[in-house]
């Protein structure tokens, strides 16, 4: 997970909740289909997270023109278009 959205600790957590509801109560017949499930509910999420922390690293780490003109288009961003897409990281 890279680093640039902060949510590596974050999925971390998700993943220990939702790996506790899915093997609570499991009996050990039971745990290898259980984190087939665990693993069907958790990926779109944490590879979606990821993705989109990948390009966030990608046009952060910009240098030279290619940096100023990323900087330019984001102050012409209106900020309550800015402030949607970021809580839309957090949504469940």
């Amino acid at each position: 997970m890279p680093p640039d959205l902060g949510q590596g600790a974050s999925q971390a957590f998700e993943d220990a909740a939702a790996l506790t509801r899915h093997l609570t109560g499991a009996e050990p017949v039971d745990v290898a289909q259980r984190l087939l499930c665990y693993d069907a509910e958790r990926r779109p999420r944490a590879n979606g997270i990821m993705r989109a922390a990948s390009r966030q690293s990608r046009l952060t780490s910009q240098t030279g023109a290619a940096a100023w003109v990323r900087d330019m288009l984001f102050r012409a961003v209106p900020s309550r278009l800015a402030v949607r897409q970021l809580a839309a990281l957090w949504r469940a």
